[in-house]
């Protein structure tokens, strides 16, 4: 039977491997954790997009071209960057027009520059030409995920992704939940061995 896939977007990923940095609640961190735990007993399949690593890199250069240098924040992104590495590679979707080329990428339809720039109006009420880079890079792993045809996408942003997750189930067949949730739609499924049942795209 398959296994459940997450994707994990950037912000959570740090709230775990970066626990004391952040201002996580205890709930969802725990949460984070069991994902993890899951991840390594191969119950789930956990992908981490390539603008998650891009991210940390970029965080990472502006901090160390800063006067002064600002360490705390180079060694908060540090160990989250090498981390990374060790977590399946969602396939990147470079858009024309819209983002930069990396390694292991896709060039997008024309259909697919219409699905991102309808989400970005969706989550934003912008372009992605418009998006901070951040804003940004959300907005494309969440579209990867979708491409990918990943099951669950797992995030922390309440603002933006969470308070849209019943409209991107209606329109994207995408599951999103916080860390919290994710765990009492899972839990269940892998505790009766009922993982062929997660929802298909």
């Amino acid at each position: 039977m398959k296994k459940p896939s997450l994707t994990i977007d950037t912000n959570c990923f740090v709230s775990l491997v970066c626990p004391l940095d952040d201002k996580t609640p205890p709930d969802e961190l725990n949460a984070l954790k069991l994902i993890k735990q899951w991840g390594i007993d191969s119950l789930i399949d956990i992908f981490i997009s390539e603008k998650s690593r891009n991210e940390a890199l970029q965080i990472l250069e502006n901090a160390n071209f800063k006067e002064p240098t600002n360490q705390e924040i180079i060694e908060k992104w540090s160990k989250p960057l090498n981390i990374l590495k060790n977590y399946d590679s969602i396939t990147g979707i470079f858009i024309v027009g819209r983002s930069r080329i990396g390694s292991n990428e896709a060039i997008a339809s024309t259909n697919d520059v219409t699905i991102f720039d309808n989400m970005s109006q969706l989550l934003y009420g912008k372009s992605p030409n418009d998006l901070k880079n951040d804003v940004f890079y959300d907005l494309a792993i969440l579209f990867e995920h979708i491409s990918n045809k990943i099951d669950i996408f797992v995030t922390r942003d309440k603002e933006h992704i969470l308070s849209k997750k019943a409209y991107l189930k209606q329109k994207c067949n995408i599951l999103v939940f916080n860390p919290v949730d994710a765990v009492k739609y899972l839990q269940p499924k892998l505790e009766n061995n009922d993982i062929g049942t997660t929802e298909k795209r």
